[in-house]
């Protein structure tokens, strides 16, 4: 075996190994379990968890391609997102008026997205999921 395989079957072993060790964690809480997170960032990557796969559901979708159950699960991702969002007006999790003003924004957009989906308007839901998407960047790029 020569030395470019050797190296080959070492590092890329490790690298998928620390790839994976960099990403932020997969959170998932119920309603309940939700109410008793203390910390922005437990929401923070909950929020991840649950958007991110909706985001690459929707990319890529157009009216006439998105399906009854991309529109159901981008749904429910709204239903299950607003809670968190509501949460992070809270003084323990708030960074200020700006952070409190765009979560609200979030949370406005995450009941468009429910009800989007609710009345089985594809080409509503895509538009509505993008809406979240922009919040998410928007707030991320002035907080993070």
């Amino acid at each position: 075996m020569g030395i470019r395989r050797i190296a080959l079957a070492t590092l890329v072993p490790a690298g998928l190994l620390l790839g994976d060790a960099c990403s932020p964690p997969e959170r998932r809480f119920t309603g309940e379990q939700l109410k008793q997170v203390t910390s922005r960032q437990e929401i923070m990557w909950f929020l991840a968890t649950e958007a991110d796969p909706g985001f690459a559901l929707a990319k890529g979708a157009t009216p006439a391609t998105v399906t009854p159950e991309q529109v159901a699960r981008l749904g429910e991702i709204g239903r299950t997102l607003r809670p968190a969002a509501a949460r992070l007006v809270e003084p323990a999790l708030s960074k200020g008026p700006e952070y409190n003003k765009r979560a609200a924004e979030l949370g406005e957009r995450l009941a468009a997205l429910e009800a989007a989906a609710a009345s089985k308007d594809g080409a509503k839901t895509l538009q509505a999921t993008q809406r979240v998407k922009e919040s998410c960047a928007a707030c991320h790029t002035a907080f993070r």
